[in-house]
């Protein structure tokens, strides 16, 4: 289902967070970092260590650290970019299935990108809140049932530039 906490203050925000919570004892919630979300994450991290293990406060301009390449050498990739390139995977695969929703479905058609100069991708700013809540929850998936492999596994993080 879909909750939308629009003009809904930061306290009341972490409170409906915490209710769902107790009800559906999720492993992993990923918080978009813009606006409201920064401060509702640190609010919950503040908490306990339980909320800071569960919380992924997801910076879209950081970069997500991958598994080290046999080498040893750090992958590290744009986080929005990642995200998206998740999302992608998972509706190629039709492994991910989304409620009818007039909203979502005019949001991913309007969605568009362009190469930049130096050969990154650019997503186009604009109303785009359900494709960038669905990047979250496909990150903090990600995150949360990824394998770890090596012999010194390393967590995965989000890490700003």
């Amino acid at each position: 289902f879909r909750v939308n906490l629009c003009g809904v203050n930061y306290a009341q925000q972490q409170a409906v967070i915490e209710k769902l919570d107790r009800a559906y004892a999720f492993r992993r919630i990923g918080i978009d970092c813009g606006n409201n979300g920064r401060a509702v994450a640190h609010q919950l991290m503040s908490k306990s260590n339980r909320w800071c293990e569960k919380v992924s406060a997801i910076e879209f301009g950081a970069s997500v650290e991958l598994d080290p390449l046999p080498g040893g050498e750090i992958v590290r990739r744009p986080a929005k970019e990642f995200m998206t390139e998740l999302l992608q995977r998972r509706l190629a695969e039709r492994s991910i299935v989304f409620p009818k929703l007039a909203a979502r479905e005019s949001q991913y058609a309007a969605h568009s990108y362009c190469v930049g100069n130096s050969g990154r991708i650019v997503y186009e700013k604009g109303n785009d809140h359900l494709i960038d809540a669905d990047r979250c929850a496909l990150l903090a998936h990600w995150l949360d049932t990824r394998e770890e492999t090596g012999p010194t596994p390393l967590r995965p993080r989000v890490a700003m530039f």
